[in-house]
């Protein structure tokens, strides 16, 4: 079950991803934060996935 701290951690990891790639949002954020989390991924794996033209061509398109 989710927690207050689960919650904390969650959100302190989107903040970082959104400050550290200049993000416009959280929303988008979020996305970068999951893919670490879901799928254990460091950051420095999640940077490159999402910046490839293959995963900006998803984004937002609700398209894995």
């Amino acid at each position: 079950m989710p927690t207050l701290m689960s919650f904390s951690l969650l959100a302190q990891r989107v903040s970082t991803f959104r400050s550290a790639n200049q993000l416009v949002s959280s929303g988008e954020a979020f996305g970068w934060a999951i893919l670490e989390a879901a799928l254990g991924l460091n950051p420095d794996e999640v940077v490159e996935a999402m910046k490839r033209p293959d995963a900006q061509s998803c984004a937002g398109t609700g398209q894995v």
